[in-house]
């Protein structure tokens, strides 16, 4: 597991911490998809469902289809591969994998992963990230946050070098503490971790075991085999990164 406590991470944005976080079940879900076109229907009916008029986020919330979790973060990928964030609600690890299941009919195999802590995001609640994506949206930007850039990517990192992991993350913590903003961080890790510019990281979710997950963004002309190299040199030998494009 990784430790955010060895970093200074009381900086301001754009990048901080939630260590509160560890009070919420915050689980990340990859749906391993085998039927496409049923799930893409059932996908496109809940989008469906969000876009009525009167809908709200409250409403949304109170959907039987949910059971009183909550879906914070939905990516689906160029792949057979859909990634999702979730608030647990009062439920166990058994009962939200029940869940899980129920709710993708038979469609998908779900594996979760609970997160302990995270970086880089600015409120892991559906109304922070609604208001995020809302915001971003009226500025002609694609997603929420520093993702800016013309492709997105979710990354999952193995880790097979904790103390290695650790030492990275800690550079990459460092320059985001040195930065003024946006821009100034975006110069910085390229400079430094040696990728093109406007290919950069944003949030970054740390789970109880030996994994974690990263969004990052980057130019239109970075094929996913550039991608991986990228990643793959950031993360040096401590990981085993797989990546998946957010279409």
């Amino acid at each position: 597991r990784i430790n955010l406590k060895a970093f200074d991470t009381s900086f301001t944005p754009p990048y901080q911490t939630y260590p509160s976080i560890v009070n919420m079940k915050i689980v990340l879900v990859e749906h391993f998809v085998n039927d496409a076109e049923a799930w893409q229907k059932v996908m496109g009916g809940h989008f469906a469902t969000f876009g009525q008029p009167g809908m709200s986020i409250d409403k949304a919330q109170k959907l039987p289809v949910f059971e009183g979790q909550s879906c914070l973060l939905t990516c689906p990928t160029s792949t057979n591969m859909t990634l999702c964030v979730w608030q647990q609600g009062d439920l166990s690890e058994d009962e939200f994998q029940a869940f899980i299941d129920r709710f993708t009919q038979g469609l998908c195999t779900n594996k979760c992963y609970y997160i302990s802590d995270s970086l880089g995001l600015s409120g892991l609640t559906p109304r922070g990230y609604m208001r995020d994506f809302i915001n971003t949206a009226s500025e002609g930007k694609s997603s929420a946050g520093y993702l800016d850039a013309p492709k997105l990517w979710f990354v999952h990192h193995s880790i097979v070098d904790p103390a290695k992991f650790q030492n990275r993350m800690g550079e990459f913590v460092g320059i985001a503490a040195s930065s003024e903003n946006g821009d100034d961080l975006k110069t910085k890790f390229a400079a430094s971790f040696g990728v093109p510019l406007g290919t950069y990281a944003c949030a970054s979710l740390f789970t109880e075991g030996a994994d974690a997950a990263c969004m990052w963004s980057s130019g239109e002309d970075v094929s996913i085999e550039d991608f991986q190299k990228y990643v793959d040199s950031f993360t040096t030998s401590a990981c085993k990164n797989t990546v998946y494009a957010v279409d």
